[in-house]
């Protein structure tokens, strides 16, 4: 008749005493008095796992709840904003300059042309030298003064290229490939983008 082979406790240092207990994690038998220590030492392993837990649910909470302010890719984020920003301003500045000075080139010009007719009105009827071809002309000329005047005030002035744009900042996400023991990582990589085309909105000024 076959007899079964008792294992020895992997504790004992004799190696003699049976092992009664066996461990499904490790597989390793025990006897009664290390069968309780070997339970004392996962439990110390289970406080260590949910210590490490909670420190992670900590930070997780902390960094959702508040961007951190110093985070290099909101410093990038930052910086773009401010530069597309000034160099928006300045080119909106200089536009605006180009206008004024086509806007009152124009005025100047009409001006000129009205001080004209102004010297001929005052000496047709000082002199009473003046017909019909002369009263035609002189209104004519004033109805031109007139839509000049209103068209170098009207918007036709600007023209704005739709083909030119400011490169908008784009976040992509990535992560890594998820392994046993391992948490899922996610990365967010900025592409900071120059400012391109926006000298061409005002070109026609410079």
């Amino acid at each position: 008749m076959a007899t079964s082979t008792k294992q020895p406790c992997v504790k004992c240092s004799s190696g003699k005493t049976s092992g009664i207990f066996a461990c499904s994690g490790c597989q390793m038998m025990f006897c009664r008095k290390h069968s309780n220590e070997h339970r004392q030492e996962l439990s110390k392993e289970l406080d260590n796992v949910i210590y490490e837990h909670d420190l992670l649910k900590q930070q997780l909470t902390t960094e959702t709840s508040a961007r951190p302010p110093d985070h290099p890719s909101l410093r990038q984020i930052q910086q773009w904003e401010q530069e597309s920003i000034e160099k928006i301003r300045m080119t909106a500045q200089k536009a605006r300059q180009q206008v004024d000075r086509l806007v009152n080139r124009n005025k100047e010009e009409i001006l000129k042309q009205f001080r004209l007719i102004t010297t001929q009105l005052q000496h047709g009827r000082q002199e009473d030298d003046f017909v019909e071809t002369d009263l035609d002309r002189w209104m004519q000329q004033l109805y031109k003064f007139k839509s000049d005047l209103n068209s170098s005030s009207s918007e036709g002035i600007i023209d704005i290229d739709p083909s030119s744009s400011i490169t908008m900042i784009n976040v992509k996400l990535y992560s890594t490939e998820r392994k046993p023991g391992k948490l899922l990582c996610a990365f967010a990589t900025y592409k900071m983008p120059t400012m391109q085309n926006l000298s061409k909105i005002f070109s026609q000024f410079t």
